[in-house]
């Protein structure tokens, strides 16, 4: 559970320090005379529903075939996404959430599948309307399965001989990807606006070779793995409104420090 925690702890580290770097558009007339960390920066928020092509197959013997189907289709998620570009480098941070459920005559099997990721890229291609993106980074899921009874009201029979089930499942990934977007256009009074459609194609790698599994306090051992054809893909839209920002010309500067030494002069 601590290397679990451990492992969360540096994606979280990795995606706050990535924060402040905005990206940059080489379209400002007074560049030179601006004081500005990252001038001409741009930032993208966004929504993208990725799918996963992992299947729990190893597990059907022990788990059963419901449970493994909630597995399987919690893998579509749900993603709100933060990118900052600057020239032509790139960071990505995504989290996100799939749920499904599946029940049989007597037992219903619930998955919430939690998503992180972290990416750094940069374009091949970076046009007024097209942006073609290779990027590399690391991705982790988090499957919690949970069963219990169809029935709201059970005999304590039925509760000792067929136990609640509250498991996680965690593994973690190196992802390779290619993403293309393409900018929509915008009406003139909001040319600043951007709106980008995105898509991608990634092949991963386990970084883990069995899922580290989790059960309250207990630390439960497999030799079961995810059975996976390591491709991944994703649609999703981009929104960048350029928010205003006070910037501050170093003629102005000066005019205002002579402006204070006339003042104390009178």
């Amino acid at each position: 559970m601590i290397k679990f925690f451990t492992h969360i702890g540096l994606l979280l580290g990795l995606s706050l320090i990535a924060q402040p770097l905005l990206a940059q558009e080489e379209d400002d007339e007074n560049e030179d005379t601006e004081i500005s960390l990252f001038p001409n920066r741009i930032k993208a928020e966004g929504t993208t529903f990725h799918y996963n092509f992992t299947d729990f197959r190893e597990f059907t013997p022990i788990l059963g075939p419901d449970a493994t189907e909630a597995l399987a289709w919690s893998n579509g998620v749900l993603s709100s996404t933060n990118a900052s570009y600057w020239k032509k480098f790139n960071i990505q941070s995504m989290s996100g959430l799939g749920y499904w459920a599946r029940r049989n005559d007597s037992v219903r099997y619930r998955s919430l599948n939690l998503f992180y990721s972290f990416l750094v890229g940069r374009s091949l291609i970076n046009e007024k309307w097209l942006l073609v993106n290779p990027q590399i980074g690391l991705q982790g899921y988090g499957y919690f399965l949970r069963s219990s009874a169809n029935d709201r009201i059970v005999p304590l029979t039925t509760l000792v001989n067929q136990p609640n089930l509250q498991m996680m499942m965690v593994q973690l990934q190196a992802i390779f990807d290619l993403q293309v977007a393409i900018k929509f256009p915008m009406p003139k009074d909001d040319d600043k606006k951007q709106l980008w459609l995105t898509g991608k194609a990634g092949y991963f790698l386990p970084l883990n070779a069995t899922p580290w599994i989790y059960s309250g306090r207990n630390r439960v051992t497999t030799e079961q793995q995810f059975t996976t054809n390591n491709l991944q893909v994703e649609v999703g839209i981009l929104w960048v409104a350029p928010k205003k920002k006070r910037r501050f010309n170093l003629p102005d500067i000066l005019n205002t420090e002579e402006d204070r030494s006339d003042t104390r002069k009178i």
